[in-house]
């Protein structure tokens, strides 16, 4: 599945002159299942409000005070810390072998500022298992130290592991990164209990052993729920190079045994999927 996350703006020129809106807001996003944005009104199709009517935005200003307005130090000194982009840009999108997804970009934040000027935050919002349910927003710098520092491109690294997502991005000590020399490259892990909805159905425990694998490969899964399961293998080109037959297997701890010797040594996906489930797993044939 292709994800496309992108930040909007709005320029607007008019007989020799343009004009800039940077707070109009949002994270637009896109993946192959959805129609593409051709014909109609194009001078309005990424407009947000038409983005979100069609859940096709999912980021934006947050209402920190959940006071039913943003309010920003902006209002009073009309000052703002200028990229040429909108309100909230900079997104970052990964998924994982389970299908969790997590959101990254960076927000003017309500509640930080200095001299006038509002911070821009590093706010995360997570995929759970299913790769579609979008769950809360979160502040990743909800803390008196780094709330007061300004956060830019942010950048997930695509490989985690079954606890933590990790990303490193850019912090400056105040709002306007042209006009300072204290910048810094950071980092941060964040924990995957992100992506968990409370009182979902477990995911499944699956582990390959051995692995790299010579002949055969015994596949370990433990099931929350009966169901049907279905094991595929496929190469890092996308062709499958295997299929074991589908099967019912009830509740618990299973293991199923896999012939491989037929495939030349490299690098494969293993496909397990039971009922909604699917999980991805390295395979390294020798």
């Amino acid at each position: 599945m292709l994800h496309v996350v992108f930040g909007i703006t709005r320029l607007y020129a008019e007989e020799g002159e343009w004009y800039r809106f940077p707070f109009v807001d949002g994270i637009g996003y896109w993946n192959e299942n959805m129609p593409a944005w051709t014909g109609g009104d194009q001078f309005n199709a990424l407009d947000p409000d038409l983005l979100y009517n069609q859940g096709a935005l999912i980021g934006w200003m947050q209402d920190v005070n959940n006071n039913g307005s943003i309010d920003l130090e902006y209002e009073n000194s009309q000052l703002f810390a200028d990229y040429w982009l909108g309100a909230s840009s900079f997104p970052q999108l990964q998924f994982d072998a389970q299908n969790r997804g997590l959101l990254v970009y960076s927000s003017l934040t309500e509640g930080y500022h200095y001299q006038g000027y509002d911070f821009r935050h590093l706010w995360a919002r997570a995929f759970s298992y299913d790769g579609i349910s979008l769950l809360p927003f979160q502040d990743l710098q909800d803390d008196p130290v780094l709330g007061y520092r300004e956060s830019l491109f942010p950048v997930l690294n695509p490989y985690s592991d079954p606890q933590y997502w990790y990303l490193i991005f850019q912090q400056d000590r105040f709002p306007e990164l042209g006009n300072s020399i204290m910048c810094y490259i950071d980092c941060l892990k964040v924990s995957k209990l992100l992506n968990e909805i409370p009182g979902a159905e477990a995911p499944i425990s699956l582990s390959l052993q051995p692995n790299p694998c010579l002949e055969q490969a015994t596949l370990q899964f433990e099931l929350t729920s009966p169901g049907v399961v279905q094991i595929e293998i496929f190469s890092i080109q996308g062709d499958q190079v295997y299929s074991h037959p589908s099967k019912s297997y009830a509740k618990g701890h299973h293991s199923c045994m896999l012939d491989v010797s037929g495939l030349p040594a490299g690098m494969y996906l293993l496909r397990f999927q039971s009922g909604g489930q699917v999980r991805m797993v390295k395979m390294m044939h020798l």
